[in-house]
C-alpha cells in the first residue's frame, strides 16, 4: 500500500474512533499527529491539550506535551506567529 493511502486509513480509523469515543486519548493524540503533519498546528495543539487534561499522567500526555511543544515551535518558524498562549 503507498503511504499516501495508509495516512488516509489511518486519518479515516482515527475519525471513527473518536465518534465513538470522543474522549479516546490514543485517538486523540493520533488526531493531533495527523494535524500537525497538515501543518495545522493550532488545531494539533487543542488535541494534544485535550489528552493532558483527560489522562495527565499518562505516557500519551507525557508524549502530547512534548509534540504539543515542538508544534509551537514549528509554528513560530513556518507561520512566524506566536500561539494565543504565547502573546
Amino acid at each position: 500500500m503507498h503511504v499516501t493511502g495508509q495516512r488516509e486509513d489511518a486519518r479515516f480509523a482515527v475519525a471513527r474512533v473518536l465518534r465513538f469515543d470522543p474522549e479516546h486519548v490514543g485517538a486523540l493524540y493520533l488526531h493531533g499527529a495527523v494535524l500537525a503533519e497538515g501543518h495545522r498546528y493550532d488545531e494539533a495543539i487543542v488535541q494534544w491539550e485535550r489528552v493532558v487534561e483527560l489522562e495527565p499522567a499518562s505516557a500519551f500526555a507525557r508524549r502530547a506535551r512534548r509534540e504539543a511543544r515542538t508544534a509551537h515551535d514549528l509554528r513560530r518558524i513556518f507561520v512566524g506567529r506566536p500561539h494565543r498562549d504565547e502573546r
